[in-house]
């Protein structure tokens, strides 16, 4: 078991180093490219249109299919993605690139707590899932720093093919590694019940609490990553590698937040019922995965509770 967690490890690894490993060449792009900074870094955007994208469609196919198999597919088409990234002549083909490389290899954000959650007993998923979190924020804090130190010996272009060598190489490991994740119940959902469950969940307070506290924390968060490379390395006139020294910071932050969430939660977890209230009203409580109502299969707290 411990070799398969080491391997989801690797894994949840793609989408992070997909999304800032690049960033500290962006000059470089531009440059060889012939195109504004900014333009370059608008190809984040891209790239996070195709993370939503395979968020929801990750999560609907994995209700009909093999959750390991649609993961090898999802690395594989990330690595196409990075070799047309890595063969761009404009800006144009370097946003599909990009997109691409989201459609596919952010998958693993849900495939792989699908797959913990068909394969682990329920007393291991907290402890996997919560070192797959360790490990998404974790590899934002390190990937522009290696991007850095690789901008000053190869090409952009070579920081692309490294992605795609990476994910091509994780897809035998999951084939011989990882058994197989089927649903118990394969079907996909129809339109109907797609809209149920959109309804059931922004009906939910509880989901609509971490919903808006998730989605004003990223896009703080991505605003700054998108803009960076302006800011730090045109503006202030660093160098790609002082600009991914300087983006471990923010990103040791990010890494610093979730440790004291998961030390907030071990305390909490031991309060019972679903949720603290108090004088000043109703809040959410931390680090109750078991009480979650959302219906989504791909939700953290869903993939931590025993099947029923």
């Amino acid at each position: 078991m411990r070799n398969r967690t080491w391997i989801l490890l690797l894994i949840v690894m793609a989408p992070q180093l997909g999304l800032s490993l690049i960033n500290p060449a962006n000059s470089a792009i531009a440059a060889d490219l012939g195109a504004p900074l900014d333009r370059v870094e608008a190809t984040l955007t891209a790239y996070m249109a195709g993370y939503a994208l395979s968020m929801v469609a990750s999560g609907t196919l994995a209700d009909r299919f093999d959750a390991r198999r649609l993961q090898s597919l999802g690395l594989a088409l990330f690595a196409l993605g990075g070799l047309l990234a890595a063969l761009a002549p404009n800006l144009a083909a370097l946003g599909a690139g990009r997109f691409l490389q989201a459609l596919g290899g952010t998958s693993a954000t849900v495939l792989c707590r699908i797959i913990v959650q068909r394969h682990y007993p329920a007393s291991a998923r907290v402890g996997v899932l919560a070192s797959m979190s360790m490990v998404i924020s974790l590899t934002p804090a390190m990937s522009p720093l290696a991007g850095g130190v690789l901008s000053q010996f190869a090409p952009w272009r070579t920081l692309f093919l490294l992605t795609a060598a990476f994910a091509l190489a994780l897809i035998p490991t999951i084939e011989l590694t990882l058994h197989p994740a089927p649903p118990e119940h394969p079907a996909l959902p129809s339109p109907g019940e797609v809209g149920r469950a959109l309804s059931q969940a922004l009906h939910d307070r509880g989901f609509r609490w971490y919903a808006c506290h998730i989605c004003l924390v990223w896009m703080t968060y991505f605003g700054f990553i998108q803009s960076s490379s302006s800011l730090l390395q045109h503006h202030l006139g660093q160098s790609a590698l002082a600009y991914g020294a300087l983006m471990a910071v923010p990103a040791l932050g990010y890494l610093a937040g979730s440790v004291m969430v998961k030390r907030a939660a071990s305390v909490d977890s031991a309060v019972p019922g679903p949720y603290l209230s108090g004088r000043r009203g109703w809040r959410p409580r931390w680090g109750t995965p078991t009480s979650c109502r959302c219906p989504w299969r791909w939700c953290w707290c869903c993939t931590s509770r025993s099947p029923s």
